[in-house]
């Protein structure tokens, strides 16, 4: 015992010596220098540290970090309300045709539609035979739908005629409607697909009716079937569907192609929709708002931070005097 005791003596006189510092206990708080009596280190370095954080709650700082606390509570709900309605503008204005077609031609536009008499003399012969075409194939339709009304006996028909031409007129206006469909079309290479597929119907309905026609007007090839008069035949139906089909769907064909031509000469004219261009504005102005609330949030957080962090500095330097108070009395502990 007396050999240690000299021993601290010893350690103690050098730290003093060291430091230049009596080797007298600095003051400290008297919470700290009771709790050097404590039996237990490590439960005391936990009260030390706990009786620490509620004093330090007691002060200014404290008070203020309780503040920053309820308000980043409210602050982070406007925040996320904001960025939702941020998102959903954002998927509004994304969802929202930027250009719309338009017949009024800007004055600064470098684009300048040409007269037909402007046009390569092949274009100029395209469009015409097209045209002809068209008309012809149209007027076919309408025909042949006529006719195959009239023939049917029905009274209605012979009595009233002009329902059989309303009827007949459903061939070339389903043609234009089949055509028009590629106005809702917003890419040019969307209607360049579907005019294929319209090309591919064509030629597959055609190939169908010369097979059908074929077979029900065999012509010299053979003599006619006078036992068959009368008796019902599906395959002249057939042949009359896709006569139809047929024909609605070159008029539709025709009118693609003379569209291809002209469009080469009077390309669409596009402006920015009024839609899109409020979705626009309301989230510019919205993002404003958005931004001033993300700068509030950013403040309160890095307030938060910074007084979270004076709480735990202050703590540490309780125990930081509390572990150096316990090392001078104890050297060895």
């Amino acid at each position: 015992m007396p050999n240690q005791k000299s021993a601290q003596a010893q350690l103690i006189a050098m730290s003093a010596k060291q430091s230049g510092k009596s080797t007298a206990l600095p003051p400290a708080p008297d919470f700290i220098r009771n709790m050097l009596h404590f039996p237990d280190p490590e439960s005391a370095a936990q009260i030390i540290r706990e009786q620490a954080g509620l004093e330090f709650d007691q002060t200014e700082d404290g008070i203020q970090l309780e503040r920053c606390l309820l308000d980043q509570v409210d602050i982070s709900a406007h925040y996320d309300a904001s960025g939702l309605k941020l998102k959903q503008l954002k998927d509004k204005r994304h969802n929202t045709k930027q250009f719309v077609k338009s017949s009024v031609l800007p004055s600064d536009s470098q684009v300048k539609s040409k007269g037909f008499m402007r046009w390569r003399a092949l274009d100029q012969l395209s469009i015409t035979l097209l045209s002809v075409a068209l008309i012809a194939a149209m007027g076919m339709g309408a025909a042949n739908v006529y006719a195959n009304l009239m023939a049917s006996g029905e009274a209605v028909f012979i009595e009233q005629p002009g329902l059989a031409i309303c009827l007949s007129l459903l061939v070339p206006t389903g043609s234009t409607a089949l055509k028009f469909i590629t106005v809702f079309f917003e890419y040019d290479r969307t209607r360049k697909r579907y005019a294929l597929g319209i090309y591919t119907l064509t030629l597959i309905t055609m190939m169908a009716w010369s097979i059908a026609f074929a077979l029900n007007f065999t012509g010299v090839a053979g003599g006619m079937d006078w036992e068959s008069l009368g008796e019902s035949n599906n395959s002249g139906a057939i042949l009359v569907w896709l006569q139809l089909s047929a024909e609605i769907l070159i008029a539709s064909a025709l009118f693609l192609a003379a569209e291809d031509i002209y469009c080469k000469y009077n390309p669409d004219q596009t402006c920015e929709s009024l839609d899109y261009l409020t979705a626009d504005k309301a989230l510019k102005n919205f993002h404003k708002e958005y931004e001033a609330v993300a700068e509030i949030r950013g403040k309160n957080h890095g307030q938060c931070v910074c007084l979270k962090a004076k709480r735990e500095a202050f703590i540490n330097t309780q125990l930081v005097e509390y572990h150096a108070l316990r090392s001078r009395l104890n050297p060895f502990t």
